[in-house]
């Protein structure tokens, strides 16, 4: 059974986007406001004592949850229209493979911008799936 409209819960959540991203807006208008530094500077300054460090993208823990708080964080929602099993397999595969690549300092296959994975910084992934998806997937 599909619904369409807006529900409640939906209207919430694009306003607490649209809030959200009208806040990392003003922030970045103000900081691109001043000066901008040389690409040269940006990148030495990321090579730092924590730039080079690389977490382990495999282990016993899931990186990210066993390792101390990150100093930035990002959250990435999708709303799937169309599930299959065999889609949404070749999806988490290109993602491992990415989240590894880059978790190690390495581009994901296909970076346009292979540079900017150089220094790892401690970067962790953690992906979640919702229970609908998984009904969707059959599990």
């Amino acid at each position: 059974m599909s619904k369409s409209g807006i529900t409640r819960r939906g209207l919430f959540a694009a306003g607490g986007v649209a809030l959200v991203g009208g806040a990392g807006g003003y922030a970045l208008a103000s900081v691109n406001a001043q000066e901008p530094a040389p690409v040269q500077n940006v990148l030495v300054q990321a090579s730092g004592s924590t730039a080079s460090v690389a977490v382990p993208f495999y282990g016993k823990h899931q990186a990210g949850v066993d390792t101390p708080a990150q100093v930035y964080t990002k959250f990435l929602g999708l709303n799937l229209n169309q599930v299959d099993r065999e889609s949404m397999e070749a999806i988490a595969r290109i993602l491992t493979d990415d989240a590894a690549r880059l978790t190690q300092g390495q581009p994901a296959l296909g970076d346009t911008e292979p540079e900017v994975a150089a220094f790892p910084a401690r970067l962790t992934m953690t992906v979640g799936v919702s229970r609908s998806l998984l009904q969707g997937l059959g599990v």
